[in-house]
């Protein structure tokens, strides 16, 4: 299931209580697993810095944080896994806590612990933004998260207790696909898992 975007042109976010950010909070609140699109090449980061208007900051300082995206270089797909209203990301850079510079989401990458803060990074709720929110902010950006989805892993109905786990290693990640097939009292079910760049049909596979 995918959410409504979030950040485009007329629902701008702009502090850290916007509505806009809520269905993704409680999402995350609820222990959901939260996925989405960005172009990882083109992120614009800082670091956490100390200011004595934004004591959270003093927990992470030295982190990376994540201001805008400037281009679309670098599709991939990573993971929503918290966030955090009172962190300061400075996106103006100006060394002041300016309206529509507090708050972020937390992120996981799948490259690593060499990568950001352990394999985390923090990005600016502004930066999901298409026009910057922050006065004198970055203007050469595109809206850093699309097709922000849920993984529901919780059983189909009240009635069913089946989960499924699987491992799927491929040299082949962008031309796998997966359907999964169940049946109960006579009735097959399936559902199709797909890669985001979609398949070739040399390199479809189907699992059942």
């Amino acid at each position: 299931q995918f959410f409504d975007e979030i950040g485009i042109a007329d629902t701008q976010i702009t502090s850290p209580d916007d509505d806009d950010l809520l269905s993704v909070k409680t999402a995350l609140s609820n222990g959901e697993v939260l996925s989405y699109s960005t172009c990882i090449l083109d992120w614009q980061t800082i670091t956490l810095t100390k200011n004595s208007a934004a004591p959270e900051n003093d927990k992470f300082l030295g982190q990376q944080a994540v201001t805008h995206q400037a281009g679309n270089a670098g599709g991939h797909r990573m993971a929503i896994v918290g966030y955090n209203d009172g962190i300061w990301i400075d996106v103006n850079q100006n060394g002041n806590v300016d309206a529509g510079e507090m708050g972020a989401f937390k992120i996981v990458n799948s490259w690593g612990e060499g990568v950001g803060n352990g394999g985390f990074a923090w990005i600016s709720y502004d930066a999901l933004n298409e026009k910057s929110a922050v006065n004198n902010g970055p203007t050469t950006r595109l809206r850093i998260f699309s097709n922000i989805g849920r993984i529901d892993v919780k059983p189909a109905n009240e009635n069913s207790d089946v989960y499924l786990q699987y491992t799927l290693n491929s040299a082949h990640r962008y031309s796998t696909d997966a359907t999964v097939k169940a049946e109960k009292h006579g009735t097959v079910y399936s559902a199709n898992i797909y890669s985001f760049l979609g398949k070739s049909e040399e390199e479809g596979r189907e699992f059942s």
